[in-house]
């Protein structure tokens, strides 16, 4: 009967393997750690981006509603009176207080009488509001007739006090427009 004994033929250099677990442990601590750090870059620049997009339109709409306040005030009350228009306004030195969204404002009316401006909130609110110019001046029609230009610009802003988030957006309306033959 034969004995087969098997040896031991590896060599062993005497070097332990667990420093490579210690640095694979490491290696993917990292990867996980930049994966998350990256995902939360995205998530923050996705939050700042629709908050944006949510003030932008608030600025707009409050922009909008100064326009639409200025255009019926200038159009159906003829409120805003100036030296070159002297059928606009009342009685009242032809500046009678506006009236937007419930608000009653009176018209800041500078030396020349051309322009007006007028704002839909008060500065310190941290509420939507809009800045309002209405300025009027001569242009010649087709003929060659001055007519009465109204320019309207409305700043919209998000917030009227001065806010580190604040957002202008400005809406413009000139009218009439003369289309020659």
């Amino acid at each position: 009967m034969s004995h087969f004994t098997q040896k031991n033929t590896s060599k062993t250099t005497g070097k332990s393997t667990a420093g490579f677990t210690i640095l694979y442990a490491v290696l993917v601590s990292v990867l996980l750690l930049s994966i998350g750090v990256s995902i939360y870059s995205i998530s923050l620049k996705q939050y700042l981006l629709s908050s944006s997009a949510i003030d932008s339109q608030i600025s707009m709409n409050a922009a909008n509603a100064g326009l639409e306040c200025a255009l019926y005030w200038d159009n159906k009350q003829r409120a805003f009176k100036t030296d070159i228009d002297p059928d606009f306004g009342d009685a009242n030195n032809g500046f009678s207080p506006i009236i937007c969204n419930n608000i009653s404002i009176s018209p800041i009316i500078p030396s020349s009488g051309t322009v007006t401006t007028f704002q839909t909130g008060p500065d310190t609110s941290n509420a939507p509001c809009a800045k309002v110019t209405v300025t009027k001046s001569y242009i010649p029609d087709c003929l060659g007739v001055n007519r009465i230009k109204t320019e309207i610009i409305s700043d919209g802003y998000n917030y009227c006090s001065s806010h580190p988030q604040k957002v202008e957006r400005s809406l413009r309306a000139e009218y009439p427009n003369f289309v020659c033959p």
